[in-house]
């Protein structure tokens, strides 16, 4: 089920969303990186659990990005 939802982003990263997901397809491109993300996060989440054997948060590794 889809929710309409509002988010503020940057002029910036608005022109890059377009340049690469075109006007119509933002909504489609932003869920599509969102799962990747999160993703990402829960195999960088497993990777720490497993390197010191601890159930318990720790410094998660996430990717570059603009702030």
């Amino acid at each position: 089920m889809k929710v309409e939802t509002t988010v503020f982003l940057s002029s910036e990263i608005l022109g890059e969303l377009d340049r690469q997901a075109g006007e119509d397809d933002r909504s489609e491109f932003i869920e599509r990186a969102l799962w990747n993300y999160l993703d990402f996060l829960r195999r960088m989440d497993s990777s720490v659990h497993r390197k010191s054997g601890s159930a318990s948060g720790g410094g998660r590794g996430r990717p570059p990005h603009h702030v």
